[in-house]
């Protein structure tokens, strides 16, 4: 698992800066961004996030130069007086997660499934090279 870690940046932990941007101030220490589960098998990785309540057109999952982040935007509908709310806890908002992926992933096919608020994401290592032998010539 050391190898597949939460992307770091120059002002710190982003995920912190992040969370800390979109934090929920109704409850303190509460964060929107989601539990992440990540681990490591024979044939690569495999990241499991939970985002219950949401549809796949509510967030992204992109890969670029070996940084996989997930985002995602969930509106709340319009509050009105008359909707009669005594506790709100459903949450609402953004918030983005970025992992640094290892070099040797086949980032063509990962793939990313989502079913009953479980997002899980596969990211295959590539096929390691076989060892060759190299065949000597004559310095001629």
């Amino acid at each position: 698992m050391k190898d597949l870690v939460t992307h770091r940046s120059p002002l710190g932990n982003i995920d912190r800066w992040f969370d800390a941007l979109f934090q929920d101030w109704t409850r303190p220490g509460s964060t929107n961004a989601p539990p992440v589960d990540i681990r490591q098998g024979e044939n690569g990785y495999q990241v499991e996030v939970e985002l219950p309540g949401l549809s796949k057109k509510d967030f992204s999952v992109d890969v670029d130069h070996n940084l996989l982040t997930i985002a995602a935007n969930k509106e709340r509908a319009a509050e009105h007086a008359e909707h009669g709310y005594v506790v709100r806890e459903r949450r609402s908002g953004s918030f983005k997660r970025s992992f640094m992926l290892p070099q040797d992933i086949d980032v063509d096919r990962i793939s990313a499934d989502y079913r009953d608020g479980l997002l899980t994401v596969q990211i295959p290592q590539a096929a390691r090279p076989k060892p060759k032998q190299i065949t000597i010539k004559d310095g001629k």
